[in-house]
């Protein structure tokens, strides 16, 4: 019994330190994104400075996350999804859906379920289904553009977002196979090390398998698990 709950909290050990990894990239990214969005936006004209100051309040949060981890497993996570949600949000009603700064929500949304763990899978349907809600209701209710920004700024915007949403998307996705290679390959390793020894193999050989069914089937069955293992190590 000791041993099965030390390895259940060794699982969610290393399940945990792999999410809190994925969601510090995506703050990270989130705070180029913000400060790259605040010094284009300044080039825009006083008009368009409440909207900076929202862009650079809202990357101090996203740098913020990782300090918010050590508060429990939901706390830092749903502080960066809804602080992306209310961003975007307000900058697409000020500025316009020309800008595509409403696809954040389509990367936020599909992120949803690597940074809240497949233990929580029912919240992250339940967010990202908010998300997907929100760009319909934005792309309904919301002008192409405001006037707020000058079209050479929606047009940059509109570049910014698309090239930034999808890296995001593409380096989580890549950190976060790669952490499960990571972890099939310590499996294997771990098979690899079970070494069946001379005196074992006599004993089995010696015991009659209808005395002991278990201990005969048991080579067999090492056998296929370690085959599997190092076939899917060795396809990733």
């Amino acid at each position: 019994m000791r041993s099965k709950n030390r390895a259940r909290n060794e699982h969610y050990a290393h399940s945990h330190a792999r999410r809190v990894r994925v969601l510090n990239i995506n703050a990270v990214m989130g705070v180029v994104v913000c400060l790259v969005f605040a010094v284009l936006g300044f080039w825009s004209g006083p008009d368009a400075y409440p909207i900076q100051v929202v862009n650079l309040f809202t990357g101090v949060i996203f740098a913020l996350v990782p300090w918010l981890n050590r508060f429990g497993d939901l706390v830092a996570p749903l502080i960066f999804i809804f602080t992306a949600y209310t961003a975007v949000v307000v900058t697409c009603w000020e500025v316009g859906t020309g800008g595509g700064v409403q696809y954040y929500l389509v990367t936020t949304a599909s992120l949803v379920v690597l940074q809240l763990g497949i233990e929580r899978i029912g919240l992250a349907a339940l967010l990202a289904t908010v998300g997907v809600a929100l760009v319909i209701t934005l792309q309904f209710l919301v002008p192409r553009s405001t006037g707020l920004e000058a079209p050479w700024a929606m047009t940059m915007s509109f570049i910014i977002t698309t090239a930034s949403a999808c890296a995001m998307i593409v380096v989580t996705v890549w950190f976060a196979m790669r952490e499960m290679l990571s972890a099939i390959r310590r499996t294997w390793a771990l098979f690899s090390a079970i070494v069946v020894t001379t005196s074992t193999m006599r004993s089995m050989l010696v015991m009659p398998c209808a005395l002991s069914p278990n201990v005969c089937l048991a080579p067999s069955l090492a056998c296929c698990v370690l085959c599997a293992t190092w076939a899917i190590a060795w396809v990733l």
